[in-house]
């Protein structure tokens, strides 16, 4: 027990040692000994002094250090000794208002300390893969270490582990890829060594279809005496011979029917070439056009059913070439190439794309004129009238400025004549109405004045089957 008498007070233990109990009287009230005492600081515990026992005189000993009873505040609660709510009612200090959830949490961020980065942190900003194998060994073994650097190697061997998995798994890739590499490699070989097989193979088989052709066509036959007939045709006059109905004698109409059979049966009828214009250059009628047109569709229908003999027999069509003979598509595509350019050179001299009409190309005497005009004809007849129209021959026509609509128009007559004509129809047509006749001279006047109209297309050309002209006149 430790005392320290002052003013015959005498405190045991030190139970207070922040805080002095001045007592007088033993019989002095608690408000005078709270009234004393210092006022607790804001960490301190403000509680009632435990009860004292008289001793000897003026005196006053404490005994025993209790725990002091709860005292009723002042809501009628009962509160334990060591907290706020211990104060006596009407002396106890209020506590103050409770501050809201974030107003602590700004006053807990202010008062918290700025802690230093922590040193296990990595540096993800420069790569440092280079450093993957450089560990060797620790330099600490057996000797205590700081706790960051425990951390450190226990997450460096674990990445390790990690990464030795991951080089497993990679080389076991690779093994499997250098086995696919090497039968592949072993494939290409093979696959080169069946290449030079293949193509010795078709050298071989080349030579002798070679010598199978040269020996069919030496075999003599009826295929062969056409071709013989047909060259010696070409080697006495330098052409070919001209359609079947301008043959002069039977030698040259057998040899013109030979070639037009072969020509059906490579599917290609000359329709521009064999009938329409020859090679000097003539023109055939009209009406020996409508004559040979039934003829001509049996031989089309023939050559539909015969056009695989000629296709499977490449070695004639090559003896055919050499003779100059040349079959569909090149004959149609270079014709229609040619009779372009042609029109690129009139539009060029005459400064238009619009033709005279039939009549005055053929008081023109112009053969280079004529038969460019009856080109041009056939390509309107096919744009207008055509099933099937060739989109890239139109395209290329429309982009140079021609018109299929005004492409040729016929001449207006002089004034004289036309009074002439009105002349004579009223001395003919007394019977008619002068409304008739003013409606025959408009109508007239349109027709001079104006273009060729759709409807009098096919009465220009003498055609009555319109599909049929269309096949012969144009090379689309």
């Amino acid at each position: 027990m430790s005392s320290h008498p002052k003013d015959g007070i005498i405190v045991e233990g030190g139970a207070y040692p922040a805080q002095r109990l001045l007592l007088d009287d033993p019989a002095s009230s608690s408000s005078e000994h709270h009234s004393a005492a210092r006022e607790p600081g804001p960490s301190e515990t403000a509680c009632p002094p435990s009860e004292s026992k008289p001793t000897t005189a003026g005196t006053t000993t404490v005994a025993k250090k209790s725990r002091p009873k709860s005292v009723p505040n002042k809501r009628g609660r009962r509160g334990g000794g060591g907290g706020d709510d211990c104060r006596d009612g009407d002396d106890a200090t209020r506590r103050p208002p409770p501050t809201t959830t974030n107003d602590d949490d700004e006053r807990r961020r202010r008062r918290r300390p700025r802690l230093p980065s922590s040193p296990l942190a990595l540096d993800d900003a420069v790569d440092h893969s280079d450093l993957a194998t450089s560990f060797r060994r620790p330099i600490f073994v057996g000797v205590p270490v700081s706790r960051a650097l425990t951390i450190a190697y226990s997450h460096r061997a674990s990445a390790a582990r990690s990464r030795k998995r991951a080089q497993r798994r990679k080389n076991a890739i690779l093994a499997e890829y250098e086995d696919l590499r090497e039968r592949m490699i072993e494939k290409k070989l093979e696959l080169s060594l069946s290449n030079d097989e293949v193509g010795r193979h078709n050298r071989l088989v080349g030579a002798w279809t070679r010598k199978v052709f040269d020996l069919e066509l030496e075999e003599p036959c009826e295929w062969r005496e056409g071709y013989d007939r047909l060259r010696r045709y070409r080697e006495v006059h330098g052409r070919l011979p001209p359609s079947v109905k301008k043959a002069k004698d039977d030698e040259e109409r057998f040899v013109s029917a030979w070639l037009h059979q072969i020509r059906c049966q490579k599917g290609h009828d000359d329709k521009g070439d064999e009938d329409d214009h020859d090679d000097d250059g003539d023109d055939d009628d009209d009406d020996d056009q409508q004559q040979q047109r039934p003829k001509k569709k049996r031989q089309i229908a023939t050559a539909t059913r015969k056009k695989a003999e000629i296709d499977d027999y490449p070695h004639r069509i090559e003896l055919l070439a050499r003779l100059g003979v040349v079959f569909e598509s090149r004959a149609r595509e270079d014709r229609w190439e040619t009779m372009f350019q042609r029109l690129l050179a009139y539009r060029e001299e005459q400064g238009t794309l619009r033709f005279p009409s039939d009549d005055q190309c053929a008081a023109t005497r112009d053969p280079e004129l004529i038969e460019l005009q009856r080109w041009v004809k056939g390509q309107v007849l096919a744009y207008r009238y055509g099933k099937k129209r060739n989109t890239d021959a139109v395209r290329r026509l429309t982009d140079i400025g021609f018109d299929f609509d005004k492409w040729c128009a016929k001449p207006g007559k002089a004034k004289g004549e036309k009074e002439e004509e009105k002349e004579k129809k009223k001395g003919r047509g007394a019977a008619k109405t002068s409304d008739e006749v003013d409606a025959e001279e408009a109508a007239e006047g349109d027709v001079e004045e104006g273009d060729v109209e759709d409807a009098k297309m096919p009465a220009i050309l003498g055609v009555e089957d319109e599909d049929a002209d269309i096949a012969e006149m144009a090379d689309v």
